[in-house]
């Protein structure tokens, strides 16, 4: 993932430490019924964020700015991993 924070100084107060229940969720805008769309959430239960890399790509008068943020997911006996993926992408039958 790409990302791009306002400044440096909430990045700095989370790096090498550990964050908790994170969830990542990825929308599609097609429906699996008139209301649900497919989707998929990524649960984190606790994580750790690496080193941060500040990137830009220029391509002609347009800058495309980010970051490039590692991390890496700490395994939780409750969810019996690292990352638990939750996909919605039909209706039960």
């Amino acid at each position: 993932m790409t990302i791009l924070p306002d400044d440096e100084t909430q990045f700095q107060a989370y790096q090498n430490q550990t964050i908790e229940d994170v969830n990542i969720t990825f929308t599609s805008p097609y429906m699996v019924n008139a209301t649900t769309p497919f989707s998929m959430v990524l649960e984190i239960p606790q994580l750790s964020i690496g080193d941060y890399t500040r990137t830009q790509i220029n391509t002609g008068a347009a800058i495309a700015q980010g970051a490039t943020m590692p991390f890496v997911g700490i395994y939780e006996s409750g969810h019996s991993g690292a990352a638990r993926l939750t996909v919605v992408d039909r209706l039960p039958l």
